[in-house]
């Protein structure tokens, strides 16, 4: 299974901010984790979330300040991998110095965790990765569960109160859930439909499918063995319909 890509720390600050989450403890780890796996599931399908999850824990530490590298040790730093040109390589950034640091080949799980540009009929887009989708989904997830909670400011504080104004919460899971689904898939209800569009220039911009789209052949090694012929094809016979959450929880 994927480690989580969200903690409660992320949910800090707007616009997806929860209050109470450090009062809570591991309980929310676990509902991360359940959520999490569950919605990469209907998104990715079986072949393709297990590969993700493998490739995902084979990546290298994530580089920082504090450590001493040695020669030959392999980092993350951003949506990359490099490689340390030196022992005892201590607090210099991995793109500040190429004669410390040397630029290692694309990583696709990588660049499918935290985000790449991608370019479709000569246009750019941006991915944002994982987390990006994943934290107003966890929001709204957190916020259906916790739907007889009190609205505060900005957030959700944990005990009930009848004379407390809790109306709120339909519209902040709406809004949510509607960021979530347009960071994955524009807002489309079927994924065939949305390569459709996609395929016509339209509605690609800064989404999951429309980076697994543009970085078809880079994937299907992965999933080939499915026999689908495409990692589009793959994606579009296993796609989950994401449905739709609006104020009347609908």
């Amino acid at each position: 299974m994927l480690a989580n890509v969200v903690t409660s720390a992320d949910f800090d600050t707007k616009p997806w901010q929860l209050q109470g989450l450090s009062d809570i403890g591991p309980s929310f780890d676990d509902f991360v984790a359940f959520n999490q796996n569950e919605i990469l599931l209907k998104l990715l399908g079986q072949t393709l979330l297990d590969a993700f999850s493998a490739g995902v824990a084979a990546l290298p530490v994530t580089w920082d300040v504090e450590t001493h590298f040695a020669v030959d040790a392999l980092v993350v730093y951003g949506n990359n991998i490099y490689k340390s040109l030196v022992g005892n390589n201590q607090n210099v950034l991995p793109t500040a110095d190429p004669l410390k640091w040397e630029l290692q080949a694309d990583n696709r799980w990588l660049k499918l965790l935290a985000g790449d540009n991608y370019t479709i009929s000569n246009r750019k887009y941006n991915y944002g990765g994982v987390k990006a989708f994943m934290m107003p989904y966890i929001y709204s997830m957190w916020l259906l569960r916790e739907s007889t909670a009190v609205v505060s400011t900005g957030g959700v504080v944990s005990d009930n109160n009848e004379n407390s104004n809790n109306a709120g919460v339909a519209t902040k899971v709406t809004v949510a859930f509607i960021s979530f689904k347009k960071l994955v898939i524009n807002g489309y209800t079927t994924l065939r439909l949305f390569f459709y569009y996609t395929a016509c220039r339209f509605h690609a911009q800064g989404t999951l499918f429309g980076f697994l789209y543009a970085n078809d052949a880079v994937y299907y090694g992965d999933v080939s063995a499915e026999g689908d012929g495409s990692t589009v094809a793959y994606l579009s016979a296993h796609f989950t319909p994401l449905g739709s959450i609006n104020e009347f929880d609908l």
